[in-house]
C-alpha cells in the first residue's frame, strides 16, 4: 500500500528555504528604506544649508569661499545646528555662484535637482 503525502524532513527543508528567502527579502527592503531615509535627511539638510548661504549672501553680497564655508556659516550663526559638510560638495564658479551637491545612497531616486544619482542645489542670486 502506497502512502501519499510529504515526510517531516521534506516539510522542514521547505520551511527552512522559505525562511532563508524571507530573511533575504526583509534585509533588502530594510537597507533600501534606510538609504531612502538617509537621502531624505541629507536633502533637508542641504535646503537648510542653502537658506544659510542665501542669508550670508544678503549680509555680505557674496557667497563664502569653499575653504571657509563651514566656519563662515556656523561661526556667524547662519545655521541653527552644527552641520557636517563631509558628505556634501560645495564649489563656487567663476561668477561667484555656488553648487552644493550630495551623492545619493539610493541611486534610483528621481525628482527635481537629481541628475545621475547626485542631488544638487545652486545659488538663487
Amino acid at each position: 500500500m502506497k502512502k501519499r503525502g510529504f515526510t517531516l524532513i521534506e516539510l522542514l527543508i521547505v520551511i527552512v528555504i522559505i525562511g532563508i528567502l524571507a530573511v533575504i527579502v526583509v534585509g533588502l527592503v530594510a537597507t533600501n528604506a534606510r538609504n531612502r531615509a538617509n537621502d531624505a535627511s541629507a536633502k533637508a539638510e542641504m535646503r537648510e544649508i542653502q537658506t544659510a548661504l542665501e542669508q550670508y549672501f544678503v549680509d555680505h553680497e557674496a557667497y563664502p569661499a569653499a575653504a571657509t564655508v563651514e566656519a563662515d556659516l556656523e561661526g556667524n550663526n547662519y545655521l541653527a545646528t552644527t552641520t557636517e559638510f563631509t558628505d556634501y560638495t560645495y564649489a563656487l564658479d567663476a561668477n561667484g555662484c555656488y553648487t552644493l551637491s550630495y551623492t545619493l545612497l539610493n541611486s534610483n531616486d528621481t525628482g527635481p535637482n537629481i541628475t545621475g544619482g547626485v542631488y544638487s542645489l545652486t545659488c538663487k542670486q
